[in-house]
Formats: C-alpha cells, sequence, structure tokens
C-alpha cells in the first residue's frame, strides 16, 4: 500500500486576503504537503461553478496579482506551494516576470492547465531558469504516446492526473476506467501521479490509494471555505478526508 500524500487547494483571495490565508494554515496545520494557491480569473475554463463564484467574489472584492504572490509567500514556509492559473494573467503580467516574481515570493511550482506544451511563451523555459517546476497535466484522452512525452517534459517530481473529463466540482466515480486509466498512466511515466477532480471523500481515497501518490482536493475545500474559512473548520475538514 502506498502512502499517498494531500495537494490541498485555495483560491487567493476567497472570500477575502485575510481569511484565505486563515483557511490555508488550517489545511496546511492537519496535514497538506502541498497547496495550490489558484489567481483568481474572470473565465476559469477548468474550473466548475463551485471554483468560478469563490473567483468572481476574489476579484469583486478586489484580489490583485500581488495579493497572490503575498500569500504564496506567507504560506511558502509551511507547505510546498504551487501557483495555479490560467495563461492570460501570466501573460499580461509577462511571463518571465510572472516567473520570477513566483520564484521570489516561495513558490515551488507552476499549475496552467489551458497552457499548451508547445505554445507556452517561453514559459518552460523561464520555470527551469528560475528553478520552478511546471506541473504537466494528463486526462482520460491523452494517449500513450503524449503520456511518455509529458513524463519527459515534466521538470516536477509527478504529473496531474486529470480524473475525467470536464470540469472540477462533480464526484468523480471511482470505477475500472478510473483504474484502468491510472495503470496506463503508470506505465508510461516515470514520475509520481496526482489525482484531482472531483475528490471528495475519504471513500473515493480508500479506493484509489494504491494508485496514485498525491490526491488533490480543490472544491471540496473551496465549498468548505464558503461555509466557514476559519482555520479551525478547514483543520478538520482536511483531517476527514483521511480520518472520517
Amino acid at each position: 500500500m502506498k502512502d499517498i500524500v494531500l495537494m490541498g487547494h485555495i483560491v487567493g483571495g476567497f472570500p477575502t486576503k485575510k481569511t484565505s490565508l486563515q483557511a490555508a494554515q488550517g489545511i496546511i496545520e492537519a496535514g497538506a504537503k502541498y497547496l495550490e494557491v489558484q489567481f483568481p480569473f474572470s473565465d476559469p475554463s477548468a474550473d466548475g461553478i463551485v471554483i468560478e463564484e469563490a473567483c468572481n467574489i476574489a476579484l469583486k472584492n478586489g484580489f490583485k496579482i500581488q495579493d497572490g504572490f503575498d500569500i504564496v509567500q506567507e504560506l511558502s514556509q509551511k507547505a510546498e506551494i504551487l501557483i495555479m492559473t490560467y495563461a492570460n494573467i501570466v501573460f499580461r503580467y509577462g511571463v518571465e516576470n510572472f516567473v520570477k516574481k513566483a520564484k521570489e515570493s516561495g513558490a515551488k511550482g507552476l499549475i496552467i492547465p489551458d497552457l499548451p506544451i508547445y505554445q507556452d511563451e517561453g514559459l518552460r523555459k523561464f520555470a527551469k531558469k528560475f528553478h520552478l517546476y511546471v506541473v504537466e497535466l494528463i486526462t482520460p484522452n491523452t494517449t500513450q504516446e503524449r503520456i511518455k512525452i509529458l513524463s519527459q517534459k515534466s521538470q516536477g517530481e509527478f504529473i496531474y492526473a486529470v480524473a475525467r473529463a470536464g470540469i472540477t466540482g462533480s464526484k468523480t466515480i471511482i470505477s475500472q476506467d478510473l483504474f484502468d486509466y491510472l495503470d496506463r498512466i503508470a506505465k508510461n511515466c516515470d514520475k509520481k501521479i496526482a489525482l484531482g477532480f472531483g475528490i471528495q471523500s475519504y471513500k473515493q481515497i480508500q479506493a484509489i490509494k494504491d494508485k496514485i501518490d498525491i490526491v488533490v482536493a480543490g472544491s471540496y475545500f473551496v465549498k468548505q471555505i464558503t461555509k466557514d474559512s476559519s482555520k479551525r473548520s478547514l483543520f478538520d475538514h482536511t483531517l476527514k478526508l483521511f480520518n472520517p
């Protein structure tokens, strides 16, 4: 049996900068090794209604890119922080400037789901220059050949397996198809496997724990933050994923 670790997720600035920090601290203190800090975007194409609404609230409340970097810097000594955002934000900020600032803020890596591997405007080159890794995403439709390519190009220790087609938020059905998909990745990839999209319960994690190395819970945490963003609440909900 593998010992799997948790990657939590917050939307920076949701519901406020202060409370998003408090929520993140609760997730980390309960045992998350990794934390995605999402820089909100007005059209988060990979995200469902829960995260989309959180992004809209953060932006309405005045979130700025610098706020995201501030949050990363505050948390960077407590967990391995990854910045998750969309290509438009990176391009508008300036690719090299964004990567450099991410590094200076203490981030370890970047997750940019809508950034093509061969049309990245130099992002992966700059990430290598500043010693950040870019997390490559694999989906159920990714071919065996492309899995090998993504594994080879991945600069970090893991790749991100998207559990199903579609957007975040809906619960993922743990099925033989999912097991087969994870086996296909393992056979064609020499990286650890992080699995996300629709992971919301202890029961799901128990079903897949022998197939993956990192479980990613995104909408699960944003839902809890929507109800109660206190550090204690997020600490308790983090524990429930592994100790019901």
